[in-house]
């Protein structure tokens, strides 16, 4: 793996401290409607760095993020990598094909990226092994962004560069934790020969992995008990203190949860992710893939049952939330690793960057 030095477009700290509206600006809040909720962020940016709030580096450089909540701390390099390089990228999920055209229609309206594509690999150095004398100096930015503080160094020295560029170059497989859509959105678009993809790198040990949940609009079929009790058990619970553990929590709008098991036979057969797509989705609830859209919104997974309200409030036409257990690394890696994938926007990686707190422009 080649990875380089690029031109880097960001806000200093005192911006990020000084203009709440930057951060609120910024701020994801739903994913109703991401194609125009990234338009709106885009438009955004585009006037700030007409103003000369946003800034393009002066010359290439990488970069060391490292974002801390208080819970989990996380550092990364930022990076580019060529497009040809695309067979070491390990696509997790599924995209959407309609989502893609729209993305690369932004794309081709603004020339910005607006956030790296988060990517981690399973063997090789630490990160933090890598950049040890990088984040013992005075950091480029350092700002807290709704509850979670970002350190942000340059890297200029080219000895340090090569050293860094020398260490992961034998990693052959990145997995992309966030950004599927937007790495596919560069395929079949002409003069990829001199594309380079804004990339944040890390190690497996520094990410957490958690499942979406999902929420759904609109009714479903009364019958929809009957056709799932052919693959798993089924308990309604009274009791709403309820932990996800192992088991997959169907809620309803002031109405029973049920808690679904799936049969051994089942899950041996197809990951868990699967089973919720093809049987819960697709054949319980009668939601084909030409239905998806407008009908089943990804949740992030650091929400917990005890936050159903708050989602039957945002999604105010919504009925259900279907509550799926998060799955572990070593599940995920076999399932990667054998070729599958999981159905669109099944993982949820954290720590997440911001949008718009790194940009590159394509020019």
């Amino acid at each position: 793996m080649r990875i380089e030095p690029f031109r880097l477009i960001s806000f200093d700290s005192t911006r990020w401290e000084s203009s709440s509206e930057l951060a609120k600006s910024l701020l994801n809040i739903d994913t109703k409607d991401k194609l125009n909720r990234t338009k709106e962020i885009l438009e955004f940016l585009k006037g700030k760095i007409a103003k000369g709030e946003a800034k393009i580096d002066s010359e290439p450089a990488m970069y060391v993020l490292n974002i801390n909540d208080g819970m989990k701390s996380s550092t990364s390099i930022i990076a580019s990598v060529h497009y040809d390089e695309k067979k070491i990228f390990f696509p997790n999920e599924d995209t959407h094909p309609d989502k893609i055209s729209g993305y690369r229609r932004v794309f081709e309206a603004y020339k910005l990226q607006i956030n790296p594509v988060l990517t981690f690999y399973k063997n090789g150095p630490t990160i933090k092994s890598l950049v040890e004398n990088t984040v013992n100096f005075r950091p480029k930015v350092q700002t807290s962004i709704n509850g979670a503080l970002y350190t942000l160094w340059q890297i200029k020295n080219p000895l340090e560069i090569e050293n860094i560029k020398n260490s992961v170059k034998e990693i052959d497989r990145l997995y992309i934790a966030d950004g599927h859509h937007r790495f596919s959105i560069f395929q079949g678009m002409p003069n990829k020969a001199s594309l380079r993809i804004m990339v944040s790198l890390t190690d497996a040990r520094s990410i957490c992995l958690k499942s979406c949940h999902r929420v759904i609009v609109g009714k479903i079929p009364d019958e929809w008990i009957q056709r799932i009790s052919k693959y798993c058990v089924m308990e309604v619970l009274t009791n709403n203190d309820i932990s996800l553990e192992n088991c997959i929590l169907i809620k309803f709008r002031d109405s029973y949860t049920y808690k679904v098991i799936f049969r051994n036979d089942i899950i041996d057969k197809i990951s868990l992710f699967s089973a919720v797509d093809n049987i819960i989705f697709k054949e319980a609830f009668g939601i084909d893939d030409h239905k998806r859209e407008g009908r089943i919104f990804p949740l992030p997974g650091n929400i917990t049952f005890a936050d159903y309200d708050k989602i039957f409030s945002l999604y105010s036409n919504s009925s259900i939330i279907v509550f799926i257990p998060d799955i572990c690394i070593s599940e995920f890696f076999k399932i990667v690793d054998n070729g599958n994938k999981l159905p669109p926007t099944s993982t949820w990686f954290e720590p997440k960057i911001i949008d718009g707190f790194l940009m590159s422009h394509f020019g």
